[in-house]
């Protein structure tokens, strides 16, 4: 599953790059990881990854195909480690979730960096996936914490913290 979740990454950023070049190309996927506008919520208490007000911090909102809740899910193969870029516009477009102000110490998220090939990234942008969950669920294990990323609760506002020791599983609710 993992390998196949590469394979759909690798070719939706290869169709992206085609599609920026201004070569046409109609590509037919089922695949629940596309290039941008993607929601990524909890499954149960449906709390979705919000870059809340545009950015910096990525905090829990409760409505699904709202502005702010869309994310790319990125790989980076030298690292073999993936990314969630905020792709929702705005002054903080292109970041990705990582530490609260890029500094170590603090467990909460806010958009940094983002990870290449050649750049680690911001503190916490790099991130292990688990594809342990039903209904083609995910986790997001963060390198840097050697933590799962969860919701602080349950309500709109409350922050996304990198201190689960138990995988939380996510779905992309595609609100496009």
């Amino acid at each position: 599953m993992l390998h196949t979740l590469k394979n759909r990454i690798v070719a939706v950023t290869t169709t992206a790059i085609v599609l920026a070049s201004g070569l046409g190309l109609t590509v037919g996927s089922s695949t629940a990881f596309a290039a941008s506008g993607n929601q990524y919520c909890t499954t149960g208490t449906v709390a979705c990854l919000n870059a809340w007000n545009g950015g910096p911090f990525v905090n829990v909102y409760t409505a699904h195909g709202t502005s702010n809740n869309d994310f790319t899910l990125g790989y980076i193969n030298s690292t073999q480690s993936y990314y969630l870029k905020y792709t929702g516009g705005g002054a903080w477009n292109g970041r990705c979730i990582g530490d609260a102000y890029n500094d170590p110490t603090i467990n909460y998220t806010s958009l940094d960096t983002c990870p290449t090939e050649t750049n680690s990234g911001g503190w916490g942008t790099n991130f292990t996936i688990s594809t342990n969950c039903a209904n083609d669920g995910f986790a997001f294990h963060n390198n840097h914490w050697n933590k799962w990323l969860k919701p602080g609760g349950s309500h709109n506002g409350d922050p996304f913290y990198f201190t689960s020791t138990t995988p939380v599983c996510f779905q992309d609710t595609n609100p496009a």
